[in-house]
């Protein structure tokens, strides 16, 4: 296992109060039983209830994960961090010795999940013929099954049209009178029709309606949106075959893990440049989004994952790092979202945040983009040489050429930006909604810096 330095250790706090929290909750005398082997370390934390707080970390990757019996939300507690923390201070105060039950436990299920999605895949010269037709059987039943939910799909998105006619010819002003349960209503009757993500369009009407002085427009984007998506489903056939991936994920449609994870994928170091953590729309799920970037591919990547009901996520990393390893990207038009296929024990820091050269440049990469897959939500961009400054109380960016792209200020991140940069050029990068820049993270006086750090994670909607 590598050696770990507190900077590395609170790289992965998603906030900066549960960094704090950490570093107060790494002392010896609040833990019990500690313990390593030569794959993760373990230990029981004295909490505000009569049991301990059960803590393991695998760090078998460049990517630790964590585990804690606590009731935090958080992809990883302050727990967690605060035994990391312990084991990066004083690693000989850890006894060597065979993890107890609970962390063997949640061990193996990591090597289970780990475990290749088809083994039986991977000598395809030595299948038996019997093998072989069972194979055959069960990709024939993938893609009757695949017909049927698009066939679904089709009829209910068809019935709905007429639906999403009607509120038109009403008129937007209408919509003002409406309760919640008549978006809801809508929004179930796209589900039943297994058009899951389509119902989040109508979902955040009700959250849109008077909220804004052009409040209207952006509900018109939303019914304009959905309706491409109808006339994409109803007429799937015509269009190109990546283009109708993501007509069908943007409508519902995903593909299982286990089928994604069986195609071949691109091996490369990849940079952590930014994440985003929050509430989705269902008030029990949260997302976590990691933005990525290959050194020899030069791809963007999303790894974009859900937990619900509290449960932490399975990964976790540092921004500011990079790591080997094999992603495999969804099928799309314009791929960004990946899954990770494997992840190997080699990482290290970025010293340096290669950007564009000025905000033209990422306009036109955003408008590349949006011809490609017309429901892209953010485009992820890197900038150098660019200076954060208010402009009539909004917060804004200028490039050498003196152009100019506003910031979705959200809480203190315009102070922070500001206190950051001094007044000069710095590296940023973050999310291009076609409108705004959400900054994650910045690159100042040789360091990464993680906005999210800076300042506790607000809540973010996001229906991809």
């Amino acid at each position: 296992m590598q050696n770990w330095t507190t900077e590395q250790v609170l790289a992965f706090a998603p906030s900066a109060s549960i960094a704090k929290n950490a570093q107060k909750t790494a002392i010896a005398s609040k833990w019990q039983q500690t313990g390593k082997n030569d794959r993760a370390v373990w230990g029981l934390c004295k909490g505000s209830g009569q049991k301990p707080y059960q803590t393991v970390i695998d760090l078998n990757n460049a990517a630790p994960a964590f585990k804690c019996t606590c009731p935090t939300r958080a992809a990883s507690c302050k727990h967690a961090l605060a035994l990391l923390l312990l084991y990066a201070n004083n690693s000989l105060s850890f006894e060597n010795a065979n993890p107890p039950e609970w962390a063997a436990e949640w061990l193996k299920k990591r090597d289970a999940k780990a475990a290749p999605p088809h083994p039986e895949l991977q000598e395809t010269q030595d299948l038996s013929e019997e093998l072989k037709a069972k194979l055959q059987a069960q990709a024939e039943k993938r893609r009757a099954n695949f017909l049927e939910r698009v066939e679904l799909m089709r009829k209910g998105l068809t019935d709905f049209e007429k639906w999403l006619k009607d509120i038109i010819h009403q008129g937007i002003a209408s919509f003002e009178r409406e309760p919640y349960s008549f978006w809801e209503d809508a929004s179930t009757r796209l589900v039943d029709a297994k058009a899951k993500s389509a119902a989040n369009f109508i979902r955040e009407i009700p959250t849109l309606i008077n909220q804004s002085a052009d409040w209207y427009e952006e509900v018109l984007v939303q019914l304009s949106d959905l309706y491409a998506v109808i006339q994409g489903i109803k007429n799937i056939e015509q269009l190109p075959e990546a283009l109708q991936n993501d007509v069908l994920s943007v409508a519902g449609y995903t593909i299982k893990k286990q089928d994604l994870l069986a195609q071949e994928g691109i091996k490369d170091n990849w940079q952590v440049l930014g994440k985003k953590e929050g509430k989705g729309i269902d008030p029990n799920m949260y997302y976590r989004k990691i933005w990525l970037k290959g050194i020899t591919s030069n791809k963007y990547a999303l790894l974009l994952d859900y937990s619900f009901g509290g449960k932490s996520f399975d990964q976790h990393f540092a921004v500011g790092t990079f790591f080997k390893g094999e992603l495999v990207f969804f099928p799309s038009n314009y791929p960004q979202r990946a899954r990770l296929k494997t992840l190997l024990p080699e990482n290290g820091y970025l010293s340096e945040l290669d950007g564009a050269t000025n905000l033209k440049e990422i306009l036109k990469d955003y408008a590349t983009a949006l011809a490609a897959n017309p429901w892209l939500m953010e485009l992820p961009v890197m900038i150098n040489q660019v200076t954060p400054f208010m402009n009539e109380a909004k917060l804004m960016l200028i490039d050498a050429n003196n152009d100019l792209i506003p910031i979705q200020d959200r809480e203190l991140m315009g102070w922070q930006l500001l206190a950051l940069s001094g007044g000069h050029p710095i590296s940023i990068f973050g999310e291009w909604t076609g409108s705004a820049l959400i900054p994650l993270s910045a690159f100042v006086n040789g360091r990464f810096v993680e906005m999210s750090i800076l300042q506790d994670v607000s809540e973010f909607n996001y229906s991809g």
